[in-house]
């Protein structure tokens, strides 16, 4: 079972992200910023932005600031909302990666603890015979005769597959025995013998139902001479079996596999609509082909053809529509897409059925039921006495399900009537006039339950009357002796046959996969109640369910005999649509025979149901071949006798190799089981049939092979014989049979990675048919291996020579497809149009490799080798994709030479050619993932800088192309006027970008409510200034006070806004509320809306569920339509996103490579514009000790002071060592003299007046004031230590503390600021007293350690690394011409942009010292208090 929060991402791909309306799906799930919902920031700018160059350089800047920083732009947000959804995508599938992996294990420890041992002393005595018989047959041949007669006479009596549960061993060492003596000249000579050991084994086989026995057993007497076996008898029963015994159809929660959602797929226009709403309620009925789904609409209305995501289809795009079909059933059989309209019952003449176009969904042809021995005409249009409740199909016959109300007339005057279920299984055929007819293929079913009572002879009396080519006496009496009468509307509430009554019928989902027909209905509601079709919501909060039976229940009617077989409840399914509150009433279902799976539909919800039953025979059939029962009475012929036993093994595995199938591993598969199987491929090569099965049972035994196995050279001849199947063979069929053996074992037959990757090439360049198939099949392998690699390593899948080749073969694929527009014919061309999108096997295959590499890269993205690998893969892919886009502006060209209608026609169909081409499966997702801020780094821009601005003008230009010709064609004149060459110019900046984002959240009750259903719930959305609230058109309820009440506010205690309530279909109170369901939005002032429905009326019968549908409403942040929230052209997309990633890498070239931690550190520091002006020459004295650079010594120093008459501060002894004035005065005058280019001779210096006197004293006069603050610093400081060594030994006391009373005094209040700044206390200038008690409770604090005079030698450090800088640098005249802080409001820059550090500083400050030398932005302030 998947996690409560991912099954909801089951059915989205990363195709439907971009190229489908996925991103509407999906807004609930995904975590975005709130401002992405602000309407105030959902605007667009930047795309018009020209560079002006007679402008200042300050306005210069801002001008490119605009150009190139994208934080407000719409299609920037829209692909970080994209860029959100796939990462989400990508963790819910490495989530339900863990959750699966943990399960089959678990399932694996089950089920071996589940394996109880055998009893020793049962299988002791019968293994100790073995040897004794082989040993004495040596000696008396007789012996295997006898042995053999009496194996047979045991025998007689096994049914097949009887012997499965019996002691492996035994059976094995009689296996070994009986071989041993055909196999062996010298028991037994004549073939009569051998036939009869042969009859044994085969007969032994066949009762055991062992894969390994039967493929050695066809594998033994292949070798045989002998022409007969008398085993005729036990091989029709075996043929009876099927492939083994099964369940039937049913959906089951375990095998819930995929859960996608769609809106509205079937939009009814009005007019047709208000037609449906005063007909006959018809359910919804699907059909498949395997690749698409038809459905109808929710009413039976209305055709629609989408997407299954399987054969090259993507999931859940919608390929055509036929909205004025009216209601009715569509089914698909036997590649025919029919339809039978809902009022066929009703009428006396017409046909039984229509055959649509598969493309565009339109009649093609009448099709006729004709029934054998009847009129044509009179049995097409003998069907007013039958209600239709189904028309469904298994995908080869199609079963179309009635209701008869019949009456049966007894000898005595008296009658008995009863509403009869009946199937009639029909098939197509070729009538006399060359049409397409349908006619039965088996006697009428009625359906029945044991429970129900239906007297046995009315029962009997049906069977016969209702089976066809009927014309005896005795038959023309049982017409005379029952009557089919029209069944009235009195009779819905009565039950039928099946249990049901045929109100619930006629809602009742139906499918059948060829053996069973099975009716969906609810667990909980007894049938023929009103609310029958509620199924309880299992997603949203409410009572515990825990005691339900189930969300629906399978009733499964067997087709053989009509009775029903089981009742399946529907469990442990949290991610169904039925589960999420959809109604079975809206729910159509089918089969898919092409997967063995099961398709349902709801209002909202396509669903994928794995089938947990077994094939039906006539598929099996269609499959490996029909094989005829031998007449049990006659001996078989050995080939009879090999093709029923290898049809048998095909059989059990097709109901294995199905998606549905759990582990069905074939047990002991070994090299001996292996080589058996490469002779007996080798000698079916000229029976196609034969070649079938093994093929099947072939690809099941190599999936079985386990790791510990030694293969020898088993796997070199399978894959050569594999190899010359696909060579040689021309059955497609069979064909397809190799390429799954090769695929789904691709690493079993291919081991290293050389050689995986040599198929691939050689199949890229493949032409031949079989080759074709298999680069289908082996490419969707890799593709899901991939996928589902959550490993962080890179696959060796992503190599760059092979990502190369792939790359090059889609591009020239993708400009072969698009090229298509202009080279084929108007007939071919709409052939192709209707099957696109698709997404071929080398599109795929390269999607995945570039997923996966993503994924990687984003995964170790700190590892620069792993992005400079993505880069580099990015380069190409822009180079090659170059080519398609040009391909496109020569499809612009090209068109001229078309009609006119043709060219409109083209035009509007190019889009699905381009989202089948690398530029809409590749690209998109590319620049999406290239977003990632993490990835914008200097190497991204230096890389990718030329080619993302090369291929962003293509792609503009073929973008405006595009829309240009459009645009023509729409023009009332031929020659394109000056409008509208204005708007083709300004077409990517006026484009709509999608605001996915705003699709707000949907609120909504059951559908339809049920009688006392209460409902409210709170929408809040944070920011928003108003919510814009859209109801659904088909909000309906019975009485207008079932009505549902909006309060603007988080409460039904809040301000009232409206309530709407009612129908206008004319039933309960005919009428509606006010002015009825709003059509418009409604709009709700603040960020906060509530909603409470309750629903006071009883339904009454009458009541459709149109009627009493409830409520679904959509909240938004910003007022805006579904249309501004849909997808844009998929090259204006990439052209618009390519602009934006060349607009990245200006603005990471323009911003500098980013700021360092220690540039971080230094801010304060480097806004310093005295630094800005610093050019670092000497690196390597970075560092060094103060004085190593200097001439000035002590004496200088002394002398200048005489000469100044300036004195130096006088410093006791233990604070002269601490604070070192001697050699700060020293550095600060070498600084002084070498930055003020300053002459220190003593005539200079005697002259008072001159400059460098003046110069100089100022210099120590600045100097002597720094020194006595240090000196005061340091003095305050050793108090404050001698106090706390005072308290530490118990001297001190607090009253007497030297800065107890500094508070007390104006003239102390400097000192006692000083102080909390040595001990760090914060002080507040209004509260003095708090900084001095934290004082008092610091000094007497035992439990801390400082270092005696900290501060004061932090801070002379810190000094002294200032002047070393000032030691090792020049000072230019001007500020060096480079990004720095100081700079950031000249140039007009953001404040909040990060900045390098001038590229002439030394590299050695980039570490300890430049951080020591500068610490943090409080020590900057400690400095200035200083």
């Amino acid at each position: 079972m998947k996690p409560p929060d991912s099954h909801h991402w089951g059915g989205v791909t990363e195709d439907s992200l971009f190229l489908n309306d996925g991103l509407l799906r999906v807004a609930d799930l995904i975590s975005i910023p709130p401002e992405f919902c602000h309407p105030d920031t959902l605007t667009q700018s930047g795309w018009n932005a020209e560079l002006s160059t007679d402008v200042s350089h300050e306005e210069l800047s801002k001008q490119i600031e605009k150009m190139y920083c994208y934080k407000s732009s719409s299609y920037q947000r829209f692909q970080d909302y994209r860029l959100c959804a796939l990462k989400a995508l990508w963790e819910s599938i490495k989530t339900d990666g863990d959750l699966d992996t943990t399960v089959s294990s678990t399932s694996a420890t089950v089920k071996s603890m589940n394996t109880n041992p055998l009893p020793f002393t049962s299988r002791v005595s019968l293994l100790l015979i073995f040897p004794l018989l082989e040993a004495q047959s040596s000696a008396n041949p007789e012996l295997c005769k006898s042995t053999s007669k009496l194996l047979v006479d045991c025998l007689k009596d096994c049914k097949p597959l009887s012997l499965s549960t019996e002691p492996q061993d035994c059976l094995d060492g009689l296996e070994n025995l009986l071989c041993k003596w055909i196999n062996d000249g010298k028991f037994v000579k004549s073939n009569e013998e051998k036939a009869c050991l042969a009859s044994t084994l085969v007969t032994l086989a066949c009762a055991r139902g062992s894969v390994r026995m039967l493929v050695s057993t066809i594998h033994t007497i292949q070798k045989l001479q002998c022409t007969n076996l008398d085993v005729s008898r036990m091989l029709c029963e075996l043929l009876d079996t099927s492939g083994g015994p099964g369940v039937p159809t049913s959906l089951s929660g375990s095998l819930h596999q995929l859960c996608w959602d769609h809106t509205d797929i079937v939009s009814v226009p009005s007019d047709i609509n208000k037609e449906t709403n005063n007909s006959k309620e018809v359910p919804r009925s699907l059909g498949t082909d395997g690749r698409y789904i038809y459905m109808t609409g929710f009413t039976g209305a209305g055709l629609a053809r989408i997407g299954t995501g399987r054969m090259g289809s993507l999931r859940g795009i919608v390929y055509s529509r036929n909205v004025h079909m009216e209601q009715g059933w569509v089914t698909y059989a036997n590649d025919k897409l029919i339809f039978r309209t809902a009022n066929a019952d009703s009428k006396n003449t017409g046909p039984f059925c229509q055959r649509l176009n598969k493309d565009t969904l339109k009649v093609e042809e009448d099709i006729m039921l004709v029934l054998p021995g009847v009129n044509t005409a009179s049995s097409a249009n003998n069907t007013t006495t039958t209600t239709t409740l189904s028309l469904t199909s298994d995908g080869h016959y199609i079963y179309w399900v009635t209701c008869s109300s019949v009456v049966v007339k007894s000898g005595s005057s008296k009658s008995s009537k009863s509403l009869t279920i009946f199937v009639d299984v029909l098939d197509f055929q070729e009538g006399e006039d060359g049409k397409t007819q349908l006619v039965p293929v088996k006697d009428r079913i009625a359906l029945q339950r044991k429970d129900v009572d239906v007297g046995r002879t009315l029962t009997e009396a049906l069977i016969e009357k209702l089976r066809p080519a009927r014309s005896s006496a005795a038959a023309n009496m049982t017409l005379e002796a029952i009557q089919l009468i029209a069944i009235s509307a009195k009779d819905d509430n009565s039950q039928t046959s099946c249990g049901l009554t045929l109100k619930v019928l006629r809602k009742t989902p139906m499918y059948t996969c060829g053996s069973h027909l099975v009716m969906v209905v609810p667990s909980t509601a007894r049938a023929g109640q009103p609310s029958a079709f509620f199924v309880p919501n299992l997603s949203v909060p409410g009572p515990s369910t825990k005691d339900a039976p189930g969300i629906a229940t399978s009733l499964c009617f067997s087709l053989s005999d009509g009775m029903l077989d089981q009742k399946v409840d529907l469990t442990d399914a949290p991610g169904c649509a039925l589960a999420k509150g959809s109604s079975l009433s809206s729910m159509g279902a089918c089969y898919d025979v092409e997967s063995n799976c099961i398709w349902t539909c709801s209002d909202e919800w396509v669903e994928q149901w794995g089938n947990p039953g077994n094939m039906a025979p006539h598929h099996i059939a269609r499959r490996l071949g029909s094989v005829p029962s031998p007449d049990p009475e006659h001996p078989v012929t050995m080939e009879t006798a090999v093709t029923i036993l290898l049809h048998h093994l095909g059989s059990s595995c097709c109901h294995q190799d199905v998606s549905s199938s759990a582990d069905q591993r074939i047990p002991d598969v070994t090299e001996t089981y292996l080589n058996q199987l490469s002779d007996i491929l080798k000698s079916v090569r000229g029976n196609s049939q034969q070649l079938r099965c093994v093929l099947i049972l072939l690809n099941r035994s190599m999936q079985s092979v386990g790791e510990e196995i030694n293969l020898g050279g088993s796997i070199g001849r399978i894959r050569q014989q594999v190899w010359e199947i696909l060579s040689g063979e021309d059955n497609e069929s069979i064909l397809h049979r190799a390429s799954k053996v090769l695929s789904e074992s691709f690493e079993l037959f291919y081991s290293t990675q050389e050689s995986q990757h040599a198929i691939v090439v050689e199949l890229i360049k493949a032409k031949n048919p079989g080759y074709q198939i298999l680069q289908t099949s082996v490419f969707g392998h890799i593709s899901s291996v991939l996928d589902g690699n959550l490993a962080v390593e890179r696959s060796p899948w992503c190599q760059m020579d092979l990502v190369s080749t792939i790359f090059k073969a889609v591009v020239e694929e993708s400009c072969t497809l698009i090229m298509s527009t202009v080279t084929l014919s108007n007939e071919k061309y709409k052939e192709l149009v209707s099957q696109m999108p698709r997404k071929s096997a080398c599109v795929s295959l390269l999607g995945s490799i570039q997923s996966h590499l993503f994924r990687h890269t984003l995964a170790d993205i700190e590892n620069k080798d792993t992005t400079a690998y993505l880069f580099k893969y990015v380069s190409f892919a822009l180079q090659q994709s170059k080519k398609v886009f040009e391909s496109v502006l020569a499809v612009c060209s090209g068109l001229d030479e078309l009609e006119t209608a043709q060219i409109e026609f083209r035009l509007s169909t190019l889009e699905r050619l381009v989202k089948s081409s690398v530029l809409g499966i590749i690209v998109p997702s590319m620049l999406c993932l290239l977003c990632e801020k993490r990835l914008h780094s200097l190497h991204f821009s230096e890389t990718l800088l030329q080619v993302l601005g090369d291929t962003s003008v293509v792609a503009s230009k073929a973008a405006t192309a595009v829309h240009e010709r459009v645009k023509l064609l729409s023009s009332d004149s031929l020659m394109m006027d000056e409008g509208v060459e204005k708007s083709c110019s300004e077409y990517l900046s006026t484009l709509s970008i999608p605001a996915p984002w705003a699709a707000g959240r949907t609120v909504e009750t059951a559908h339809p409510v049920r009688d006392n259903y209460k409902f409210k719930d709170t929408v809040t959305i944070p920011g928003a200034r108003s919510l814009y609230l859209r109801f659904d058109q088909r909000c309906a309820t019975q009485y207008d006070y079932d009505k549902v009440v909006l309060y603007a506010g988080p409460s039904t205690s809040s301000r009232k806004v409206a309530e709407y309530g009612g129908n206008t279909y004319g039933f309960g109170s005919r009428s509606v509320l006010g002015s009825g369901w709003p059509t418009d939005q409604v709009k709700v002032e603040g960020d906060t809306v509530t909603f409470s429905f309750e629903m006071r009326s009883g339904r009454e019968h009458n009541t459709p569920d149109r009627a009493i549908w409830g409520f679904a409403c959509t909240v938004r942040a910003q007022e805006s339509g579904e249309e501004d929230m849909l997808g844009m052209p998929v090259l204006a997309d990439t052209a618009l996103g390519l602009s934006t990633l060349t607009c990245h890498a200006l603005r990471v070239l323009y911003n500098g490579p980013p700021t360092s931690k220690e540039e971080q550190l230094c801010r304060e520091l480097m806004e310093s514009k005295l630094l800005q002006r610093c050019v670092w020459k000497d690196q390597a004295n970075v560092g060094s000790s103060l004085l190593r650079n200097t001439d000035i010594t002590p004496k200088i120093i002394q002398k200048i002071r005489v000469t100044t008459g300036r004195a130096p501060p006088v410093f006791r002894p233990s604070l002269r060592e601490i604070v070192q004035p001697g050699e700060i005065e020293i550095a600060v005058v070498a600084a002084a003299v070498k930055h003020l280019k300053l002459d220190i001779d003593e005539k200079s210096l005697k002259r008072e007046n001159s400059e460098n006197f003046v110069t100089v004293s100022k210099v120590l006069t600045r100097l002597n004031t720094t020194l006595r603050k240090l000196q005061s610093l340091a003095e305050l400081e050793q108090r404050w230590d001698h106090t706390r060594e005072e308290f530490h030994v118990g001297l001190g006391k607090t009253g007497e503390a030297f800065f107890s009373s500094y508070h007390l005094q104006e003239s102390t209040l400097g000192e006692l600021e000083l102080l909390c700044f040595i001990t760090g206390v914060v002080y507040d200038i209004d509260n003095p007293e708090d900084a001095v008690r934290e004082l008092l409770e610091l000094v007497a604090d035992k439990s801390t350690v400082r270092e005696e005079m900290s501060k004061t030698k932090w801070l002379v450090n810190m000094l002294k690394e200032r002047l070393a800088v000032l030691m090792n640098v020049d000072v230019s005249d001007e500020p060096i011409l480079d990004r720095t802080i100081s700079l950031a409001n000249t140039l007009g820059i953001a404040e909040d942009l990060e900045f390098s550090r001038s590229h002439s500083a030394p590299s050695l400050l980039e570490g300890k010292e430049l951080g020591q030398m500068t610490g943090s932005k409080s020590a900057a302030f400690e400095v200035a208090k200083l």
